[in-house]
């Protein structure tokens, strides 16, 4: 009897743990709207947590082709079953495409890259794509949007640009300033498909330089503008609803970026696409995006702009951005392009027998190699003197320290492969700054194979974390505007810092390897 009754009471207790583990978990899986957060920046946190979920990893870096897109476009068609239209061709021939995702009345319209060489948001639309396109936890929040908003996408809206990673069409036109004229087949594209949909919203996508600061001076990571549509800078109806919409994206977006979000300067441009698509009735939000500490390729910069994309369509779809007044939107601070690479502030070096005490500002190039996959970076001397007005992502008080033009290496070398066993950290404490590359005939050894301008067969760039120096060449010892010195920075006989090919590196704290991307080479 004892044992019956415990049996029973054993079954009852795992019958009612089943239960519970399924209602935990059909609660854990129930994608149905009451279960969803119920506000905005609820939902943005949760995309945001999952966003490794949907980023597509084919796009790694800035220098993404056209023709790299194109299986990610078949994929959106043939997988996701999103509508893929081809509206026509670059200058050079390569194919534009619209993507439309959702059915809803209010239409979304994006584009991206009109600029070749700023991508950032082109890589958050095919994360978007992702999302949608994917089963998830989230199909109720995709179905929520989707019944409400229509989403249409140029995601490379100047392929010829994207090719050169340049700001310009083949042709040199710049597509943001030919809203009028109309002289390039890619700005007569958007025209169109603008006008065929009289969209609602619109998403002007682009990035900014990484010397745009905010009122604080920290790098402005997202900056954003509601475009004027006239020169009195007037707010109608249309442009308030960009500036409200705007107001709740800053709110959104300061959790991850806290005084990096900006507002763009909103002088009226009667050239320009953002201006005018504005004026034509479509409630225009420009996006520049922007720098973000050690993340030279935007990635992190990139999530953000999936975040308050998706944030964006949400409000949308539900008008949540009537909630916010452009009292919001104009709180925002302006940002400004005050920053430079490095600021070195009342740095006192000799030269000419004089001790001289002066600010320096010091920025870097990209400068592009591999059919335009790659880059490598070359400093160079911005300005010399009281600098006060201008900051450094490295702004350092150089008061108290002195600085020396770097050595170079006593011994030579034939070969690049020779170089790599040097302790390049023992060299650059050494005040070695550069080594030399002897060539007696022909080209060395193991070398990088980047033809050079001058002669054939030297590289462009030291691989190293220091200068080369060919032959009888020297590293310039001049603090000229352009010049590209290295410095060895002391307090007292203790190296701090030491400055090669606008790079800053801290001895104590950094390995060099890590800090400088690459040297440069001297002839």
């Amino acid at each position: 009897m004892f044992k019956r009754i415990f049996s029973q009471l054993i079954g009852f207790c795992g019958v009612g743990m089943l239960i519970c583990f399924a209602v935990y978990a059909q609660a854990q899986n129930d994608n149905s709207p009451e279960n969803l957060p119920k506000n905005v920046k609820e939902t943005v946190r949760l995309l945001l947590n999952n966003y490794e979920e949907y980023r597509e990893n084919s796009l790694k870096d800035r220098r993404f082709k056209n023709v790299d897109i194109q299986s990610l476009l078949q994929k959106a068609k043939k997988e996701y079953g999103f509508e893929v239209k081809l509206i026509g061709k670059s200058i050079e021939n390569r194919p534009i495409h619209l993507v439309r995702i959702g059915t809803g009345k209010t239409s979304v319209f994006l584009w991206s890259q009109m600029h070749g060489n700023e991508p950032t948001a082109t890589g958050a639309i095919f994360d978007i794509f992702n999302f949608f396109g994917r089963p998830n936890e989230l199909d109720s929040l995709k179905k929520e949007i989707l019944e409400n908003v229509s989403l249409y996408f140029i995601p490379m809206l100047n392929p010829d640009g994207a090719e050169r990673f340049s700001r310009y069409n083949a042709v040199g036109i710049d597509l943001n300033r030919d809203a009028r004229r109309l002289s390039s087949p890619e700005s007569q594209l958007l025209k169109h498909i603008r006008d065929s949909l009289d969209a609602d919203w619109g998403f002007n996508l682009h990035d900014q330089g990484r010397h745009h600061a905010t009122q604080r001076n920290n790098p402005a990571t997202i900056s954003f503008l509601a475009p004027p549509f006239n020169s009195r800078r007037s707010v109608n109806k249309t442009r308030q609803n960009a500036m409200q919409l705007i107001g709740e994206l800053n709110e959104l977006l300061s959790e991850y970026i806290p005084e990096r979000i900006g507002r763009y300067y909103d002088g009226y441009n009667a050239r320009a696409f953002g201006d005018n698509i504005q004026k034509w009735g479509t409630a225009t939000i420009l996006v520049e995006s922007g720098a973000y500490p050690k993340d030279p390729e935007r990635q992190f910069v990139r999530k953000m702009n999936f975040g308050l994309l998706m944030g964006g369509f949400i409000s949308i779809a539900r008008k949540n951005y009537e909630k916010y007044s452009t009292a919001s939107y104009k709180k925002i601070p302006s940002n400004r392009s005050v920053l430079k690479d490095i600021r070195l502030k009342k740095l006192t070096f000799r030269i000419f027998d004089t001790d001289i005490s002066t600010d320096i500002t010091i920025n870097r190039q990209e400068i592009q190699y591999n059919e335009n996959r790659d880059f490598y970076y070359r400093g160079s001397i911005q300005n010399v003197g009281e600098l006060f007005m201008y900051h450094g992502h490295s702004d350092i008080n150089c008061t108290g320290l002195r600085a020396e033009f770097g050595k170079v290496f006593r011994r030579e070398y034939s070969s690049l492969e020779e170089m790599e066993e040097l302790n390049f950290k023992s060299l650059l404490l050494n005040g070695y700054t550069a080594i030399r590359l002897r060539i007696k005939s022909g080209k060395p050894k193991n070398y990088v194979e980047i033809p050079s301008k001058n002669r054939s067969g030297i590289p462009k760039f030291s691989p190293f974390p220091c200068n080369i120096v060919i032959n009888d060449a020297e590293e310039p010892k001049a603090v000229n505007l352009d010049e590209n010195p290295s410095f060895v920075i002391y307090k007292g006989k203790e190296v701090k810092y030491i400055l090669i090919n606008g790079f800053l590196y801290n001895p104590k704290t950094e390995e060099p390897e890590n800090i400088i991307y690459n040297g440069v080479i001297f002839e």
